[in-house]
């Protein structure tokens, strides 16, 4: 097998896969007519479908020669033998034709706004430099065109730098419109309009979610309008991602590009392997003896109406193959796709949901509707409608056939491995979430009945259960209340963190009707973490925690509401993972 070409698992660089380290690749070239015929298009798939690979191809493809513009003799090499050379006509009119800019964002998630705009700053930077140094050959530029450039180039370092000048928003904002500045600049150099091709654009979206969602949102928003929108220097724009992001108008203003996603016929074979393709892969490899393994463990996608196999997957077995014949089918998509997502919808499910989740890994299938408008923030309001779409967008779902009169979709897990990411992730976290529900009623009752000593109980037994030593070191007071914070959501009360109560914010707050007593009590909860796990400075802490309660008055929260009959207020102390726990009640008549 020493002649054989390699199978690479991961390389995205359409150059690197077929000259660099010449590698087994699925033609996919023809399609390039096609999708020149797009003026803005978006492409979504699920993650680890070939995206980044197929705007790499896109990009050599049209991509012209800045220092020699007639010399495109190093593209012609490139796609040298693939499908798309046998149209010499095509090739001769849009090959190595065009500036492309090209930029991914897949990288772009930080742990607030700021961490984020270094992110976008650091990207952009890497992304354009090439241009920068492009159009500092032309000698031709304007005054005013060599005097921007500088300016932008100040903007974007500053932000990889971490140098805020107003604020990240702010700053960001200053650099939405570089991307048009940069189509007219080339256009200016060159004559030329220029192709941009941004993948992967929803993963800032993605990563913002909970933290900076709206923030990102503006800045995307604005990027792509500023761009996209009557841009007379753009030729083409070519996007992808995972999912459309529409409610939050992210495409405001693009006439309705087209979105083609895992429901439309249009470039259904775009992305992933069809049978033919894994027929000739295995025969060139001399391992057709597997067809059946990799069609039952990674086909069974529906696209359009096209049957489509895991491409991420196939490539990884086979390379397994390679060095062992008698490798075993394993789950390899399920840790290159992230199912945070999935994971936190566990508590929101209804019993039906679940049954239906016992439905699919029977074999059978569900018929739901799917949200074509959904989007990144919705998942906040863990609404079990979207968590189907989701699940469908993001590749643990396929459709069988077309929607029902009603616009519902019948639903299947596509194959084995999905189903094995399944059993193995999404079961075990049922099976685990269940049993921290249980552990927050628990609590809850506890709470009401005023028992400390077995409410510390039961948090001394959770602590080490669901949280490290490195967990809770010095200084990690958050990670005590976002702990205590998880439980008490899964109640489906109303819980408040760090809600506005008299002249302060208390740590945890929320009202509760007592089944037994009628009683509707409102509760706060003060967090402080102690030195040392004795006692003694528990003991102090608690104290310290309830003085706070007091003198900042956080009880005003409740005593407005005349349905409140009683105020319950905990002192909660923590050190590594033992706890402490105090109680007084507040004398309603002292209001």
């Amino acid at each position: 097998m020493s002649d054989l070409k390699d199978m690479n698992v991961g390389i995205e660089d359409f150059k690197d896969i077929i000259q660099v380290i010449p590698s087994y690749y699925v033609d996919k070239t023809s399609f390039i007519k096609n999708i020149s015929k797009e003026k803005v298009a978006l492409f979504t798939r699920p993650r680890r479908f070939g995206k980044t690979l197929t705007m790499s191809m896109l990009k050599y493809f049209f991509e012209m020669n800045y220092d020699n513009p007639s010399d495109i003799s190093a593209t012609v090499e490139l796609f040298k033998g693939l499908d798309i050379s046998k149209d010499t006509e095509f090739c001769k009119q849009h090959m190595g034709q065009y500036p492309v800019i090209s930029l991914s964002l897949k990288e772009i998630k930080g742990n607030d706004i700021e961490d984020a705009a270094k992110k976008i700053g650091t990207c952009f930077y890497n992304s354009l430099s090439k241009y920068w140094k492009i159009l500092s050959k032309i000698t031709t530029l304007s005054t005013d065109t060599q005097n921007e450039i500088e300016k932008y180039k100040t903007k974007i370092n500053n932000l990889k730098d971490r140098n805020i000048r107003n604020s990240p928003e702010k700053d960001l904002q200053d650099i939405t419109d570089v991307l048009y500045f940069l189509t007219s600049a080339i256009n200016e150099a060159f004559n030329k309009k220029t192709i941009v091709i941004i993948d992967e654009y929803d993963v800032p979206l993605e990563k913002s979610r909970g933290k900076y969602y709206q923030s990102m949102v503006g800045f995307i928003r604005d990027l792509f309008s500023i761009t996209f929108k009557t841009n007379d220097y753009l030729e083409k724009g070519f996007l992808t991602g995972c999912l459309r992001v529409s409610r939050e108008s992210i495409f405001t203003g693009l006439n309705n590009i087209p979105v083609y996603d895992c429901t439309k016929n249009e470039y259904s074979e775009l992305f992933g392997f069809t049978n033919n393709d894994i027929v000739q892969m295995l025969n060139y490899y001399s391992l057709s003896d597997k067809f059946d393994t990799i069609k039952e463990w990674y086909d069974g996608y529906e696209i359009g109406k096209s049957e489509i196999y895991n491409p991420y997957s196939v490539n990884t077995y086979i390379k397994e193959l390679l060095s062992n014949r008698d490798a075993i089918a394993d789950c390899a998509w399920k840790n290159s796709s992230s199912n945070d997502f999935l994971l936190e919808f566990v508590n929101y499910l209804p019993g039906n949901e679940i049954d239906d989740f016992k439905k699919l890994l029977d074999g059978n299938t569900i018929t739901k509707e799917l949200n074509n408008t959904l989007n990144y923030g919705d998942l906040e309001k863990h609404n079990t409608a979207d968590l189907w779409s989701m699940l469908y967008s993001t590749g643990y779902l396929t459709k069988v056939g077309e929607p029902t009169t009603k616009g519902e979709f019948v639903l299947r897990i596509p194959n084995e491995e999905v189903k094995l990411c399944f059993e193995k992730k999404i079961l075990a976290y049922f099976e685990s979430s269940m049993e921290y529900n249980n552990y927050a009623l628990t609590l809850l009752d506890l709470l009401q009945e005023c028992d400390v000593n077995a409410v510390a109980s039961l948090l001394n037994k959770l602590l080490p259960k669901y949280l490290g030593l490195l967990d809770v070191g010095a200084d990690k007071e958050y990670v005590y209340h976002s702990f205590l914070l998880g439980i008490l959501t899964c109640t489906n009360l109303d819980i408040a963190s760090n809600k506005e109560a008299g002249n302060g914010f208390s740590d945890i707050s929320f009202e509760v009707r007592n089944t037994k007593t009628n009683d509707k009590i409102g509760i706060i909860i003060e967090l402080k973490r102690a030195k040392c796990e004795d006692d003694d400075s528990l003991q102090e802490q608690c104290a310290v925690a309830l003085k706070q309660c007091r003198d900042k008055k956080y009880y005003q929260r409740f005593t407005v509401n005349p349905a409140i009959t009683k105020i319950f207020m905990y002192g909660v102390a923590f050190c590594n993972r033992k706890s402490l726990v105090r109680f007084e009640e507040f004398n309603l008549s002292l209001k």
